[in-house]
């Protein structure tokens, strides 16, 4: 894992998740770029005398305007940082009275794209992280997996300490600045960081354990695709011990909301049946695209030969073709019934539908009804 400059700041949220105060103020969200100029040498193509190297004044608007000339009233030519796919570091040329460190701004059509060099290493990163920081978001140019892992391993490094949470943990969320030369911008917002964390040490849950299975090299990076209808992006960590998975913003917004209530209910009932939310993330370059992080509900060192998710319901509750089809399918109630599968608790009955009311009451006082119990079946051949 890569390991980029970063800063952090901190807002808060009332009951309905709108931002109503700044803890510390951020000096970015109403402009897209922040002003930069300066002087650079430009690299100019010309098809019969050949490639020139000219200095020039270099200046960069918070319209994303990048523009260069003699000087700001007389402009040689201008670049839409808004078009821009990438930035490429380049070469380094050393000759008797300076070096030229280039770097090269690709845009989406490549007869603008346009090389530039300054007479340092700094000059040069200080300007390319300038024009990376609101690159806007492109599928193509990094894996959008690898900026997800790498804000969420951002956020576990700087994990509160542990100590007693006070009502503003229930309200406060952390934004994740990572910069990277060449590279985009990622703010990943991290909601209610202390309750997290308290909720990963109430199952033992280490910090140094969600480094080591987060710290995830970018070719490694797949997408476990969903098994649901909701087209959910899954993401599984090194030993596959926990998930990142992407949520809608109706379900942001329900946990926004009930975060208290949530973590209460926790403490109250350590054998809670419900998912283990352990990690709540906001990834701002995306609209609307949440994330949460989880423990994998089914790993275990037995295999799993059968898996279920089971609603109570009949209606439409038999899995398709296609996913029965797959490697490990998961099946619903009709399947669960038509395969003559049963439950046989034990001792364990009571316990276990006394654990299922508490959670359907949680769930109930927000309007949840859409939750299912999963179930892992092991054969055991002896």
């Amino acid at each position: 894992m890569e390991n980029p400059k970063s800063s952090s700041e901190s807002s808060s949220y009332n009951e309905e998740g709108e931002d109503y105060s700044s803890i510390e103020q951020s000096n970015e969200p109403n402009q897209i770029f922040e002003e930069i100029r300066g002087t650079l040498y430009v690299k100019f193509d010309r098809k019969i005398l050949g490639s020139k190297i000219l200095e020039k004044v270099v200046w960069l608007s918070t319209d994303g305007m990048l523009s260069y000339g003699n000087d700001e009233n007389t402009k040689d030519g201008e670049i839409n940082m808004l078009q821009v796919k990438q930035i490429k570091v380049g070469k380094v040329d050393h000759d008797e009275n300076n070096a030229r460190y280039y770097f090269t701004i690709i845009h989406r059509n490549k007869s603008n794209s346009i090389t530039m060099a300054a007479t340092t290493e700094e000059d040069r990163n200080i300007w390319v992280n300038a024009l990376s920081v609101s690159m806007p978001y492109e599928v193509g140019s990094e894996n959008i997996l690898h900026r997800v892992v790498l804000g969420v391993y951002t956020g576990i490094r700087s994990e509160p300490k542990d100590i007693p949470l006070i009502p503003l943990d229930y309200k406060r969320s952390v934004v994740h600045h990572i910069r990277r030369p060449g590279r985009a911008k990622i703010s990943l917002e991290e909601y209610y960081p202390s309750v997290f964390a308290d909720i990963r040490r109430m199952y033992g849950i280490t910090q140094e354990e969600l480094l080591e299975e987060w710290n995830i090299p970018e070719e490694n990076l797949v997408s476990e695709g969903s098994a649901g209808k909701s087209g959910s992006l899954f993401i599984m960590s090194n030993t596959r011990k926990f998930m990142i998975k992407s949520i809608e913003k109706s379900e942001k917004d329900r946990l926004i909301l009930m975060i208290r209530s949530y973590h209460d209910h926790l403490q109250n009932n350590p054998e809670s049946l419900l998912m283990k939310i352990i990690g709540f993330y906001r990834y701002r370059s995306i609209p609307n695209k949440s994330f949460i992080m989880f423990n994998n509900l089914l790993l275990t060192d037995a295999s799993i030969d059968e898996k279920y998710d089971l609603k109570g319901s009949t209606k439409e509750r038999e899995a398709s073709n296609s996913e029965k089809a797959k490697d490990s399918p998961v099946f619903l109630d009709n399947d669960f019934t038509a395969f003559n599968r049963k439950l046989f608790l034990g001792d364990l009955k009571d316990r276990f539908l006394q654990q299922v009311y508490a959670d359907a009451e949680l769930l109930a006082q927000f309007d949840i009804m859409d939750y299912s119990i999963l179930v892992g079946i092991h054969t055991n051949e002896e």
